[in-house]
């Protein structure tokens, strides 16, 4: 059941009545070809049926449509001549006071049960429209009109007439004071009692409860924090950012409520803090990214626009901030200003995500492990890290080396693999950012028609400084596709190899200074890989195949670098998935029929 309609129309002009400008209204013809116009309801009541049939109660909503909650004020000074007659003037100021979206607003929610007996409540107390109460914008528009000969004046009659024209539109956001929440006979109100001169966003929110007490949140915005005065509004610093909405701190306070001699619930004592947070900021970021110079990948730290989180805090009992847990740094950060990797503030656990494909879907991610210590690339996505240098996602080289396959050699995964010339270094991965006492793994599938000594090798070039090794090879290894313990599916073979690292390696004093993991073709003829991952032996991991094109998932490599694929049909639906094993190969684990039809 509705009640209390009312109609709504927009403005749609500014036209001259006699001598005061206002908003004029849309008074069409009514036609039958015309949109019907908006209609509110007061009170809207909705009725409900028990699966008995039998009448199981009601709902009540009622809204705010009949209020003027907008204000217009006109001033008019009386027109003056000028000397001689030379010009009449006549000055009108208009001011509209606005309050967005008060019209149709909820006032309150009412359920009733089948004998109409009250279940719960909701209503809600809004802002009154008032300057300094609520956030606002103005605008201020003025126009100047020439009336030839339209002087009446007595002593000027058929001068010409001047009217200056000025209108001032203020528009206040309409935001909820107050919530009060009536269930199982108890009574709890949420009330706003400060907001963000800025925004409106709420900064003290009371929550009173008879059961509880009293719960105060308090927020404090980052902008308005010593050091990230730039987070603010541009209409006070061109330069700043407006990243008004940006936390810094959360603070939780909780207090008793007694009965005073009135009986009414009151405060019972000091507010207790029993909860908040904490996050800190900056512009300079610690990016990841290709030094042509050093033919390396690197991280420096870079100015950014851009102000990002860097570290957070979580509440531990101290009233004092400074002193609260570090819960996570936020501590690399792609040239896309993508965080890529953060630490655990606690356990100084990290976890990282690699980026490829332009730096926009994920390749693959770990926990426990350091960005540079896992990668992995299904030899899909080029990137050029420098004029002349092509890499692959994952910070692989050698990324000129894709190759869409042929009639008789076909990609293990996706839509592309590498192609390594005879003789050649294929792809391969160098770091020195690996953690000492940690076993590493590397694995590769290489195509059978490739020659018999196609290669995966690791090697391992620093310091032990618990020994007389100071620089110099520590570690190499190779596995070739003939390898006897090489694993097999259909066309493709896997070549897996483990690295150890000794406790006391340190990347420094050798001439190669690093570890590394790449593929080497010493044979006659052209060998072929694909799906490439690098990472702690202890690590859980998957490697993502993306379509560039579409940005569909075709296979994802699990962690010892078996495929499960996906069959797309002409709408983008999953038809098949295909799962591969080392004992049954290719094997189909679903396949996805879709028929529609119409309900009538």
């Amino acid at each position: 059941r509705y009640e209390n309609g009312a109609a709504g129309s927009e403005p749609v002009d500014i036209s001259i009545i006699t001598d005061v400008h206002t908003i004029g209204k849309n008074n069409f013809a009514n036609d039958p070809n015309m949109p019907p116009p908006v209609v509110t309801y007061g009170k809207v009541t909705v009725k409900s049926k028990s699966l008995q049939n039998t009448y199981a109660g009601k709902t009540e909503y009622r809204f705010d449509n009949l209020l003027d909650a907008n204000a217009t004020s006109y001033h008019t000074i009386d027109p003056k001549p000028g000397p001689l007659c030379s010009n009449v003037t006549l000055e009108t100021f208009t001011t509209i006071m606005q309050l967005v979206g008060a019209f149709g607003r909820p006032l309150g929610i009412t359920q009733f049960n089948d004998q109409d007996q009250i279940v719960s409540a909701e209503s809600f107390e809004y802002y009154p429209n008032g300057t300094g109460l609520l956030p606002s914008i103005t605008e201020t528009f003025g126009q100047q009109l020439r009336k030839p000969q339209g002087n009446s004046f007595p002593s000027c009659t058929g001068y010409d007439l001047f009217i200056n024209m000025r209108i001032t539109k203020t528009q206040y956001k309409n935001l909820v004071k107050k919530k009060t929440i009536y269930k199982d006979g108890i009574f709890l109100t949420e009330e706003v009692l400060a907001r963000d001169p800025s925004t409106g966003a709420a900064t003290i929110v009371r929550v009173s409860d008879p059961s509880t007490g009293i719960t105060e949140t308090h927020t404090a915005f980052a902008y308005r924090q010593p050091g990230y005065e730039k987070m603010g509004t541009k209409s006070k610093d061109p330069s700043a950012r407006n990243l008004l909405l940006a936390p810094y701190k959360v603070t939780i306070y909780r207090n008793k409520l007694v009965r005073d001699v009135y009986g009414n619930l009151v405060p019972g004592g000091n507010p207790e803090l029993i909860g908040g947070s904490k996050t800190t900021w900056r512009q300079s970021l610690p990016m990841r990214g290709f030094d042509m110079g050093a033919n390396k990948y690197v991280v420096q730290t870079r100015p950014s626009m851009d102000w990002k989180p860097f570290k957070t805090y979580e509440f531990n009992g101290d009233a004092n901030d400074a002193n609260w847990r570090e819960v996570q740094e936020l501590s690399l950060w792609n040239t896309r200003h993508a965080a890529i990797e953060s630490k655990g503030g606690v356990t100084n656990r990290y976890a990282a995500t690699k980026l490829g494909y332009n730096q926009r879907y994920v390749l693959c991610e770990a926990n426990d492990a350091k960005y540079t210590e896992f990668t992995f690339s299904g030899f899909e996505d080029q990137e050029t890290v420098a004029p002349g240098i092509i890499h692959f996602g994952g910070e692989i080289t050698q990324g000129q080396m894709r190759y869409g396959g042929d009639a008789t050699i076909k990609p293990h995964t996706g839509n592309y693999l590498a192609k390594v010339d005879a003789g050649a270094y294929g792809p391969g991965y160098f770091t020195p950012e690996i953690s000492p006492g940690r076993s590493y793994r590397a694995s590769v599938w290489v195509h059978k028609n490739s020659p018999a000594n196609a290669a995966l090798v690791l090697t391992l070039d620093g310091s032990r400084s618990t020994s007389k090794l100071r620089g110099g090879l520590i570690s190499y290894k190779n596995i070739e596709r003939s390898d006897p313990s090489n694993t097999s599916v259909g066309d493709w073979i896997l070549m897996t190899l483990t690295l150890d690292v000794p406790a006391d390696y340190v990347a420094t004093g050798g001439t190669l200074n690093d570890f590394r993991a790449y593929l080497y073709n010493p044979g006659t003829s052209t060998a072929y890989f694909d799906d490439f991952a690098i990472r702690p032996l202890d690590l859980a991991f998957e490697g993502n195949v993306i379509d560039e094109n579409s940005g569909r998932t075709t296979a994802v490599l699990d962690t010892h670098n078996f495929a499960t694929k996906y069959v797309y049909d002409k709408e983008g639906r999953i038809s098949e998935v295909w799962t591969e094993s080392p004992t049954d190969g290719w094997k189909l684990k679903q396949q996805n029929t879709y028929n529609f039809k119409r309900a009538y």
